[in-house]
């Protein structure tokens, strides 16, 4: 028969028996389940506490839970700021400022408030306010056996003393906008842009958190400038200007309804009402992003990690004289000449509206003068390199083409309200236009600073009266012979795109020692293209003509740069040349053949061997080559 026995430990509470076979125990009083979380776990920040818990055991005022968590830090002020959920009554933090240790004694201790009592086996959630904790400047695992829960209880005369508690945050790295980047469409000095900026922070973004980007010497215009977001999740963002100083231009955005995920890359663009600086170098230290966190999870202005340069307007001029029968000078000013301007750049195709007022694209404008004596009137426009080949194929054409440049001048007269004298295309006559090298002999600085601005190579045909045009001859090397870079485009301004690194060499290489091959393609590692590439494609002009890429990429390889490797290379349209299986991102190659592409016959044939040799060896020499001319 098994023996039962109860004992009246106190007028309060009774623990409950408990049968252990033949024997009797009183239970022991203890927790049944702790957590501790912190909201905001990242280094040095403020955050909240949420510390949940059952005990089998009722607790009444004055009985108190006692929290250690060594190296947070604590604010004595803040002591009593702590709210209950469950808990039958509130528990509040009383330990006293001198007693309130931090660091690795760092220890929070919670009474329950008189009147209150928690049952035995309820769920207690205590929350204190991140008024009251800083998580510790170092980083610590989770679940760290260090941080433990006890509690202290009048009634027993056994009360359960620190244990770890099981289920606790790590306290990470510090909060972090992630990889930032800037990139400005158009980068040319002074010129409308719109101004992209990416971002990825590694805590959430709460609404009413805002991120600063600072863009000295730029000109903010608008009074309500607006944003569009790509990849921030339902989270929609605000802009305002801060445009009271051209040295700290600001572009402040303001998370406004939902919270943004952490680790969520967000991409913000502002797409009007933005003016560039002068020119500056990309990656400018003094562009910067800063951040200010409702819950206290600020970062200081940093400098974007990479951002767009700002290119210098490169201006080519064409002049054009333009002959009347009859003009009196003293008549081409005002709205006269201002409708002859405003056509010529609207034929030309620099002039953005025409509808009442002329508006010139970046970086552009007209201007005339008339001869003293005589009917002769000499326009000069000044264009931007984005639009200088096209309006200098325009020029040419409107010698042929007056009725056009006539309609287009009547049309601006009318919107100017300016009555133009009666002429026909018998009245005048256009000489062909003159057009000013883009850039100046010898300059650098004309050409992106990637070039040279020199007389272009002959091609043989030209009279000993004909000069010959000036064009930027751009590098192949941007000084450093590790990172070698072919520059394309009118004025140098598009880099070849770059591998980052060397590939490993494949598995299985047959006869090739692996020193070879690593010296072979360290040679010429780094160059337009990449590596092997170099001996089977090209760097050229992408089709929107904005950039540089590669033409072909060969077998086993792919991407802007030739730089990812393919699952497995094939050789006339054969995975693995025919001679092998792809297994791992590369070929397994059957007997008698190797090489990465299993394209190298390596078996007993003593022709096919030497044939083989030389195959290897051509393609060494070809390597070698490509690298002596880069």
């Amino acid at each position: 028969m098994q023996k039962v026995l109860s004992a009246n430990i106190s007028a309060v509470d009774n623990p409950a028996a408990v049968i252990v076979g033949n024997n009797v125990s009183i239970s022991q009083i203890q927790f049944t389940a702790k957590t501790l979380t912190a909201d905001n776990p990242y280094l040095g920040e403020a955050t909240a506490l949420v510390i949940a818990f059952t005990m089998n055991h009722a607790l009444h005022p004055n009985d108190t839970i006692v929290v250690v968590v060594p190296g947070f830090i604590l604010t004595p002020a803040a002591a009593a700021s702590s709210t209950s959920s469950g808990c039958g009554a509130s528990f509040v933090a009383t330990t006293a400022p001198d007693a309130m240790n931090n660091g690795a004694d760092a220890k929070i201790t919670f009474a329950m408030e008189p009147g209150g009592q928690l049952a035995a086996d309820t769920a207690c959630t205590i929350t204190t306010k991140p008024t009251l904790a800083a998580a510790p400047k170092v980083p610590q695992s989770a679940n760290l056996a260090t941080r433990t829960m006890a509690a202290t209880i009048d009634s027993a005369f056994i009360s359960p003393s620190a244990t770890a508690i099981p289920s606790s945050s790590a306290i990470s790295v510090a909060v972090s906008l992630g990889q930032t980047s800037l990139v400005l469409d158009p980068n040319q000095e002074q010129a409308a842009a719109s101004v992209k900026i990416s971002f990825t922070p590694n805590f959430p973004v709460l609404v009413c958190d805002v991120l600063t980007a600072t863009l000295p010497g730029f000109q903010l215009s608008s009074t309500a400038p607006t944003v569009s977001m790509d990849g921030c999740g339902t989270t929609i963002f605000t802009v305002r200007f801060d445009s009271s100083a051209t040295s700290r231009a600001s572009l402040i955005f303001t998370a406004n309804n939902n919270p943004l995920s952490p680790n969520t890359a967000c991409t913000l663009t502002v797409a009007s009402d933005i003016t560039t600086g002068d020119v500056e170098a990309a990656n400018s230290a003094a562009r910067t992003l800063s951040f200010t966190s409702i819950v206290g999870n600020d970062i200081a202005a940093t400098s974007i990690a990479t951002s767009s340069a700002v290119t210098a307007l490169v201006i080519t001029e064409i002049t054009q004289v333009i002959t009347f029968t009859s003009l009196d000078s003293s008549q081409w000013q005002g709205g006269t000449a201002a409708a002859w301007e405003g056509a010529y750049g609207q034929y030309l195709d620099i002039v953005a509206n025409t509808s009442g007022q002329v508006y010139y694209k970046t970086g552009c404008s007209v201007g005339s003068s008339a001869a003293r004596r005589g009917a002769a009137v000499t326009f000069l426009a000044k264009i931007s390199a984005a639009f200088a080949n096209s309006a200098s194929v325009r020029a040419s054409s409107l010698v042929g083409d007056a009725p056009t440049l006539l309609q287009y001048a009547q049309q601006l007269a009318a919107a100017f309200n300016v009555t133009l004298a009666q002429l026909t295309t018998a009245d005048f006559s256009i000489a062909a236009p003159a057009v000013v090298p883009h850039c100046t002999q010898g300059s650098y600085s004309d050409c992106s600073g990637n070039g040279r601005c020199q007389y272009a190579q002959s091609s043989g045909n030209e009279t000993q009266t004909q000069s010959r045009t000036l064009e930027c001859a751009c590098n192949k090397t941007n000084g450093d012979a590790n990172k070698r870079v072919q520059f394309l485009g009118e004025y140098c301004q598009y880099p070849c795109p770059l591998a980052k690194e060397l590939p490993p060499p494949p598995p299985q290489l047959g006869i090739t020692p692996v020193a070879l091959y690593e010296q072979v393609f360290d040679d010429i590692a780094g160059v337009p293209c990449n590596h092997e590439a170099n001996l089977q494609s090209q760097c050229v002009m992408n089709a929107a003509q904005n950039g540089a890429k590669c033409n072909l990429c060969p077998s086993g390889w792919k991407g802007n740069a030739c730089e990812q490797r393919q699952k497995c290379p094939y050789v006339n349209a054969l995975l693995c040349f025919g001679h092998g299986a792809c297994s791992k991102s590369y070929c397994t190659c059957n007997p008698d053949w190797a090489n990465y592409d299993c394209s190298l016959y390596v078996g007993n044939d003593a022709a096919r061997s030497v044939q083989a040799s030389f195959f290897f060896m051509a393609m060494i020499v070809a390597a070698a080559a490509v690298a002596a001319t880069l």
